[in-house]
Formats: structure tokens, C-alpha cells, sequence
């Protein structure tokens, strides 16, 4: 008992100190993404990490654990490539006092996409990949703008949203939560950017599953003679009977 009181003391100290839990100094990280029921996990190492800005508040970063120079190489199509290349959207740095921050809060967009490779030759095959999609939120140290800026992500959910034939969904819907650092480098952005996009436009387009709670407007049916107006019955809306000589 005294021993997991010790160890839950040490884990909340651990987390109240800035720069050791919450956030990291070197570029890359950890993102964990783990399925609903938490069988499942996927929580690559990032070794590449850069942003770029538009504004304050706007941000792409991108991170992966692939080798850079097959990222940068366009001669490359990663057929046997096993990685992960992640794209974080923030669109807004959330100001302490000003933002409200709660389980709910999101200010930032998160496209994941998972190369599992293929059978086929380096360069000459596009790899199988799923693209997981979602959102969350990312508390940031530093600002948008600096040299560059370090992040942890709460509250971050998904699911997959397109893929490539013959892959895999081991992951299912499910969140995401982690840290990572990024250096401000818009050449290397720009690069991992246009290689995501890329890779992104060989998948099929997104097909959207009905909501089963959606319930289709009902047809009103217009009466005979016009009537004027709207054109639009009330009640029911089923045409009224003819009226007897």
C-alpha cells in the first residue's frame, strides 16, 4: 500500500514539473493513439519534427518516425516503408485566463497517416496506408513564432477516414494523447507537407457511413390547382380528396 502511494506521489510530482512530463526539449515525441476498448495501441518515435506558422495562433507541424532522407527523396515511393507520418493543424494557441480549457476544448486537427509498407520494390510501389482523422486539444510552451515550440495533447480522439486496398485497420476509433517539439523550419515543413499530401491523394476518397439517428425530411406533396403561396400542404402534407359536386 505505502508502495503505490510513493510511486502516485512521485507520478504527480513528476507531471507539476515544467519540461519533464507535459512537454520535451529535443524535436520529435511521443503520440500514443489507443483504440476505445485500450487493446490496441500505436505510439511511434518521432525522430523528425518541424513546423511553420501563418499567424499567432496557426500552425502546421509535422512529425514522423521514417527516415528523412526517404521523406525528401521524390524518387522514393516508400513502397517498404513502416512508419507513421502525423500533421497537427493548430489553429489556435490558447492564452491562460482568456481560453477555456476543459475536457471538450479543441484547438487543434489531427491527420495521422500509417504506412505499413508492401511487397514490392523500393521506388517502384506506393505502400499500403490508412489515414486516421480527429481532433483535440494541444497546450503549447512557447509561442507560435519562436524558434520552436513544444506541445502536449489531451482530449485528442479518431478514427480512420480513407485508406489504400489491403490495409489493416488495427487501431478502430479511438483517442490520442502524448507531447512533441517541433523546430520552426518551413523548408522541411513545406518538404513533409507535400510528401504527405502526396501519399494522401493515391488513397480512394473518403466514404462516409450513414447516421442511423438521421431521419430524412419528410415529402410534402402540393396540392392540386397550385393554390399559390409556398406550394407547401400542412398537417400531413397527403393530397386532400376531390371535393364532391
Amino acid at each position: 500500500m505505502m508502495h503505490r502511494l510513493v510511486v502516485g506521489l512521485l507520478a504527480l510530482t513528476t507531471l507539476a514539473l515544467p519540461g519533464c512530463a507535459l512537454f520535451r526539449s529535443e524535436p520529435g515525441g511521443v503520440l500514443t493513439a489507443v483504440s476505445t476498448d485500450g487493446s490496441r495501441e500505436l505510439a511511434p518515435t518521432f525522430t523528425t519534427a518541424a513546423y511553420s506558422f501563418t499567424d499567432e495562433n496557426t500552425a502546421e507541424v509535422f512529425l514522423t518516425d521514417l527516415p528523412r532522407e526517404r521523406i525528401e527523396d521524390p524518387r522514393d515511393m516508400l513502397g517498404t516503408a513502416q512508419g507513421v507520418i502525423l500533421h497537427l493543424h493548430i489553429f489556435l494557441d490558447p492564452s491562460p485566463g482568456d481560453t477555456p480549457i476543459d475536457a471538450t476544448a479543441c484547438n487543434v486537427t489531427i491527420r495521422q497517416l500509417v504506412v505499413t509498407g508492401t511487397t514490392g520494390e523500393t521506388g517502384t510501389v506506393s505502400p499500403t496506408m490508412g489515414l486516421y482523422a480527429g481532433g483535440g486539444f494541444v497546450l503549447l510552451r512557447g509561442s507560435i513564432g519562436d524558434a520552436s515550440i513544444t506541445g502536449s495533447m489531451t482530449g485528442g480522439s479518431y478514427r480512420l477516414t480513407r485508406s489504400t486496398p489491403g490495409f489493416a485497420d488495427r487501431l478502430g476509433a479511438g483517442k490520442i494523447a502524448g507531447r512533441f517539439s517541433a523546430t520552426q523550419d518551413p523548408d522541411l515543413a513545406r518538404s513533409l507537407s507535400a510528401r504527405f499530401e502526396s501519399l494522401v491523394r493515391k488513397m480512394p476518397a473518403p466514404v462516409m457511413e450513414p447516421d442511423p439517428t438521421i431521419k430524412p425530411m419528410p415529402i410534402r406533396v402540393k396540392p392540386p390547382g397550385g393554390g399559390g403561396g409556398s406550394g407547401r400542404s400542412s398537417g400531413s402534407g397527403a393530397t386532400p380528396p376531390p371535393k364532391s359536386p
